[in-house]
């Protein structure tokens, strides 16, 4: 009988010293056991740093109500610096030690005004990794923002950027008081920008991690909101070439405005005089 309880109390000794361990183990990895067939909803850019990458919106919808398709171009960026105006050798560090991707910068006077700088990427940039690439620079504290670009192809056969910015303007369903703007900065992340005039008024995004046009969208379903579109800027571009359209399917309008790429393209009867540094290198 004196045998039998010394192996019992051995084995109680064992189990609890196997259960130590296993608590242990738990707590040193926060208590969570890992699943080898859980499938990853995030992407990794580099060691330790994990980007969970967000569905973004491409259309939006006008003051007519009418829906908007966008395209967006993936081999630029639009970035605004938490020190407006950053020198360039700052901006250039920073591209160079981060973002890795840059070619230059559009030297093009309204987005400069508006101290944004549109960054032009390396070849081969598509929209994984581009969506990687905007998560980091949205939660990297040397940025205030950063955009979105889209295009568009004119007439002319001319492709135009179109720059995302931080603001979006909204048209009340009916005359604004100080209860329904209160209301307005409680519901979404945003801050009035200049006066109220008819009923409308210019917003701006305050949440870094907004995106306008997705924001936009959601503001649009709202009783008190007439109409919510965001802001763009439309910098002017170059003749549409076959690598162009080859690269970047034309939005969806009227084919007849659409180059062919098994044709040369036409020559314009009246072309648009070059501009130098326009889309980031001479025309």
């Amino acid at each position: 009988m004196a045998d039998n309880a010394r192996i019992i109390c051995i084995l109680s000794i064992f189990l609890g010293f196997l259960t130590f361990c296993s608590t242990a183990q738990a707590q040193d990895s926060g208590g969570i056991i890992p699943q080898r067939d859980m499938k990853p909803t995030i992407q990794h850019l580099g060691p330790s740093k994990v980007i969970p990458v967000a569905t973004r919106d491409m259309f939006y919808f006008d003051e007519n109500g009418k829906k908007q398709e966008l395209k967006q171009d993936f081999q630029f960026v639009g970035c605004q610096f938490k020190e407006a105006y950053a020198d360039k050798k700052s901006r250039h560090t920073y591209y160079k030690n981060k973002v890795r991707l840059v070619i230059s910068e559009l030297k093009e006077e309204e987005l400069l005004e508006r101290g944004i700088y549109g960054v032009r990427l390396m070849a081969g940039a598509d929209e994984q990794k581009w969506n990687v690439m905007a998560e980091y620079m949205k939660k990297d504290k040397e940025l205030d923002f950063a955009y979105r670009v889209f295009y568009r192809v004119s007439k002319k056969k001319v492709k135009n950027l179109l720059f995302l910015t931080n603001r979006i303007e909204v048209a009340f369903s009916a005359k604004p008081d100080d209860a329904l703007l209160t209301k307005l900065r409680a519901d979404y992340p945003v801050e009035i920008v200049g006066e109220i005039k008819d009923s409308r008024v210019m917003l701006r995004m305050t949440d870094k991690r907004e995106d306008s046009v997705n924001l936009a969208n959601v503001m649009q379903r709202a009783a008190y909101i007439r109409y919510a579109v965001p802001e763009f800027i439309e910098v002017v571009g170059r003749p549409v070439s076959k690598e162009d359209v080859d690269r970047l399917p034309a939005m969806p309008q009227d084919p007849s405005t659409m180059p062919d790429p098994t044709k040369p393209p036409k020559r314009l009867k009246n072309p648009p005089r070059p501009r130098k540094n326009q889309m980031g290198q001479p025309q």
